[in-house]
């Protein structure tokens, strides 16, 4: 492929936006929702944020992560995947949480990200 459809963005391509021009309001669900998250597993996901730097293993973080959100359970209108998207932020510091409020706003096209 050629062009910019043949660039793989990754974390290093968003930063903090400084310019309030450029401010998006960051990810966004497709289909939002809420929670009450047990303490159990706030405490968890807050113990060992992730703060995307070369001093920690995203993957490390994301065991973790998976084994946080099983210890929250979810009312049956709520999907698996709509319980991860709201705690995922609660993962993630620094440099990872500025990332995560600097993806582009709407829809993401497979593979862009």
């Amino acid at each position: 492929m050629a062009g910019e459809d043949s660039v793989r963005n990754i974390m290093g391509n968003y930063f903090k936006i400084t310019d309030p021009e450029e401010v998006t309001q960051g990810f966004q669900p497709v289909n939002p929702t809420t929670l009450d998250v047990k303490k159990v597993v706030m405490k968890e996901l807050k113990r060992n944020q992730f703060k995307g730097d070369d001093s920690q293993d995203p993957w490390d973080h994301l065991i973790n992560f998976q084994e946080a959100c099983a210890l929250q359970k979810q009312p049956n209108e709520i999907t698996d995947d709509q319980k991860k998207l709201f705690l995922f932020s609660y993962l993630l510091t620094k440099k990872a949480k500025d990332w995560l409020y600097c993806l582009p706003t709407g829809p993401l096209k497979h593979g862009k990200i």
